[in-house]
């Protein structure tokens, strides 16, 4: 009994040295998955004004690929959109495709994926535009929401980003009940004195995602 008791030790080692083994494989398989998973497909060219703010706004960490350079595989991947045009909005809204990228986008969504937008175009005019031709873009941008069509969400949880030139105390606000307490907002922008104090009172930190020039 003396003898088999070192043999019963070394086999009972040796399982245990397996499962670790086996363990610290599986481990790594998962990382290894996980990290695949997070792979951005950026929609469009990577010499793109709007895809270059995208990069930057996304981080040096982002694992990124692009249609125009890394294939036609949406699967398994985020998709950002860097610029959501009024033309492909007015399209989309209305569940018509008229380019392929338009109706991979709505076979996307009617598979029930989402797709995050960067940038709406229609937000630049929201200081030119007639009233009412701004808020038909803007019932899209609602309907499109239903849709899957979502604004990017950020890399960091408490930060919100808006796009209008024009922040007041209500956008001030509704990011407080977000619970954001980082605002990014367009380098050029204008803030009301109430949303100034608005964010100081709520502690929010205002950040201008481009240098402003005086």
């Amino acid at each position: 009994m003396t003898k088999g008791t070192p043999l019963a030790e070394n086999h009972k080692n040796m399982n245990i040295d397996q499962l670790v083994a086996i363990i610290t494989a599986e481990v790594v398989r998962q990382l290894r998955t996980g990290r695949a998973q997070e792979h951005t497909l950026i929609l469009g060219h990577r010499a793109a004004a709007s895809v270059d703010r995208l990069v930057d706004y996304l981080g040096p960490d982002a694992s990124l690929c692009f249609s125009d350079k890394d294939g036609d595989d949406w699967a398994g991947r985020r998709i950002i959109l860097p610029c959501l045009s009024c033309h492909m909005m007015a399209n989309l809204a209305t569940g018509r495709a008229s380019e392929p990228v338009e109706r991979k986008i709505l076979a996307t969504l009617l598979a029930g994926r989402t797709i995050e937008v960067f940038e709406f175009e229609y937000e630049r005019y929201r200081h030119s535009a007639p009233q009412q031709l701004f808020r038909l873009y803007e019932s899209y941008a609602g309907i499109l929401k239903t849709f899957g069509l979502l604004p990017v969400v950020s890399k960091r949880l408490d930060t919100v980003r808006l796009e209008q030139m024009l922040i007041t105390e209500k956008d001030v606000l509704a990011v407080h009940k977000q619970g954001g307490v980082v605002l990014e907002i367009p380098g050029k922008a204008l803030l009301t004195p109430l949303a100034v104090d608005c964010a100081k009172e709520r502690k929010i930190k205002i950040n201008f995602l481009e240098r402003r020039t005086s």
